[in-house]
């Protein structure tokens, strides 16, 4: 299939390549065309990068939605019923830590255990982002991007969508609380989250 460009949109960067060096101007037989003047294989990029790469503008500033934070906001559940009592009010009230075990699948907590109220007995079943899931030894995880789509961990609470990012942001080693939220409050966040988000332009 052909490359379609826009000849307006080629003309700026043909200028440059031609100014460079790097392709010339032939005319056979009243016809004018391209060629390649240097060696691919030879020739440095450091001059191709510094024409066409735009030039930074400082850093980014970090919007607060993405912005490690010592509290994240989750909604209870879906299987609370599978804690032994106590657990949901440990969750809540105690201090845990991100633990260098952690990748894109999802991020190990350093903490109070979180008992079971007996044994694992949960078939598998569909998992979403932000899940804090409880091991049979009463250790939390909370699910990242890239998490497994199925698994059979009770679920204690979620990470709501509008904090899921400043969670990933946290550095092992780090803190942080639960706070327990509304689902009607986690709705309203993730909608003001969206909104954000269409508010985001690229860069040139």
């Amino acid at each position: 299939r052909a490359l379609r460009v826009d000849p307006l949109q080629l003309a700026p960067v043909l200028d440059k390549l031609l100014a460079m060096d790097w392709i010339g101007r032939l005319e056979e037989e009243g016809a004018q065309r391209l060629v390649l003047l240097c060696s691919p294989e030879r020739t440095l990029a450091a001059p191709l990068l510094a024409a066409f790469l735009a030039e930074r503008e400082g850093l980014l500033p970090v919007p607060d939605l993405a912005r490690a934070r010592s509290r994240v906001r989750v909604v209870l559940g879906p299987q609370t019923e599978r804690f032994a009592p106590g657990a949901v009010e440990t969750l809540l009230s105690t201090r845990f830590l991100v633990t260098p075990a952690c990748d894109r699948m999802g991020t190990r907590l350093a903490g109070p255990v979180l008992p079971l109220r007996e044994a694992l007995s949960i078939p598998s079943e569909p998992l979403v982002r932000g899940a804090v899931q409880v091991n049979g030894e009463g250790v939390a995880s909370v699910l990242l991007a890239d998490h497994q789509t199925t698994g059979g961990y009770p679920k204690i609470a979620t990470v709501i969508t509008a904090d899921f990012g400043c969670f990933a942001q946290i550095p092992a080693g780090h803190g942080f609380r639960f706070k327990a939220v509304a689902m009607e409050e986690a709705q309203t966040e993730a909608k003001r989250f969206a909104e954000f988000l269409l508010t985001l332009r690229y860069r040139r």
